[in-house]
């Protein structure tokens, strides 16, 4: 009967993905591919950059009539300086076709996918996904060039090839009607020839990894938690969030109806816990006094004291389900500030009542900031800033009504 259960509740988990993952969402990641335009009958050669999942790969391939495209575009990203164009007070859109700059300081082209909590680019010359810390324009003829990547496909799972090794391939025909930017190759190895089909890449659900609350400039969301007076976390507000909000406090909730009593937590751990409000969430120990326990929730991103009694075992299947929050910035308040009750009670209001409120930005959010604003007009910041006017506190900016 537990073993039943057990994959009742895998399934059940499994179907977050539905709420998570839409290959429609990257569509516009497919547009500048290369294999958009092979062609049955021709070669060229192919290089398996990374294995995404049990025979499927991100590859790099260069057919043999693109072989003048693809010097044009090394010469033009050996000279091209993205510093020269890179945004100040410009706001990111999803879909956007940028340079992006990553830890290592390096630039890479590629499309804007994720704003919030971090901004991530889908790196369409390498077939994989990035964080990055700051953007720039991708002029021409840079952004007009083809990206010599994509996904393949093996036809047999187990066949296994190196990675960062050049490969024939010859295309051998097309897959349907349905699909025309899906093509048949063999790949020419020695003596085998392997089939497999290849086609543009886009961003794949194992490449997404865990996945958060979805919001961008204009959602409507509602606060869950706040670290202090700048940093908070929100919800969507919209049908898929809701959707997605539904779905984990539901499972959480089937776990822990299941899950045994947690006999001795230790700071770190991972546990399922009893809030105020009567419902089990995720949570992360932080501190042990006696039978009160200091749990920071990860689904609501914040912390309460909770009786540690009625702790419960947090269970390995929930590790995947994903969350429903982000994490975000107010623009334009000062940091150091002690705190200050009437602040604590607007930012407690909003919190309790799930008072909707639409994010925006001027730049890029995770690291300028956003906005919250009442439909009605006023936003969060402003509010936030009249309240250290009293205190004598200077707002570090001009703040948006």
């Amino acid at each position: 009967m537990l073993v039943h259960n057990f994959h009742i509740l895998v399934m059940h988990v499994f179907q977050i993905h539905l709420f998570s993952y839409d290959p429609a969402k990257y569509s516009f990641c497919k547009e500048k591919s290369i294999v958009n335009i092979l062609k049955v009958g021709e070669s060229g050669e192919l290089r398996f950059l990374t294995e995404i999942k049990t025979g499927v790969y991100g590859i790099a391939i260069w057919p043999e009539s693109a072989d003048p495209d693809y010097e044009k575009l090394l010469n033009q990203l050996d000279i091209v300086i993205p510093e020269a164009t890179q945004w100040k007070n410009r706001r990111p859109n999803i879909g956007d076709f940028v340079f992006g700059q990553r830890v290592d300081g390096t630039w890479v082209r590629g499309y804007i996918i994720c704003v919030l909590p971090c901004l991530i680019l889908a790196m369409v010359d390498d077939a994989k996904l990035v964080i990055v810390s700051n953007l720039a324009t991708c002029e021409e003829p840079l952004s007009d060039m083809y990206a010599f990547s994509g996904i393949c496909e093996l036809t047999v799972a187990t066949q296994r090839f190196m990675e960062n090794i050049d490969y024939k391939y010859k295309v051998t025909g097309q897959t349907d009607n349905e699909k025309p930017d899906e093509f048949e190759i063999l790949i020419l190895g020695g003596d085998d020839e392997v089939k497999a089909t290849v086609r543009p890449w886009t961003p794949m659900l194992e490449q997404l990894g865990v996945p958060c609350g979805d919001v961008n400039y204009g959602t409507t969301v509602c606060i869950t938690g706040y670290q202090n007076h700048i940093v908070m976390y929100v919800r969507p507000l919209d049908t898929l969030g809701l959707a997605r909000y539904n779905f984990i406090m539901e499972t959480v909730a089937k776990c822990a109806e299941t899950s045994p009593f947690l006999n001795e937590p230790c700071i770190g751990e991972s546990v399922l816990a009893l809030s105020a409000d009567g419902n089990y969430y995720r949570g992360t120990v932080f501190s042990v006094r006696d039978d009160k326990v200091h749990v920071r929730f990860e689904d609501l991103g914040r912390r309460e004291f909770v009786d540690g009694k009625k702790l419960k075992v947090y269970p390995d299947c929930l590790n995947n389900l994903g969350y429903c929050i982000s994490k975000i910035r107010l623009q334009g308040i000062p940091k150091d500030i002690p705190p200050l009750i009437p602040i604590i009670k607007i930012l407690d209001n909003l919190v309790e009542n799930k008072v909707p409120l639409i994010l925006t930005y001027d730049g890029v959010p995770n690291t300028e900031g956003v906005y919250l604003k009442h439909p009605e007009g006023e936003s969060v910041n402003n509010m936030i800033c009249k309240c250290l006017e009293l205190y004598h506190v200077k707002p570090s900016k001009e703040i948006k009504n």
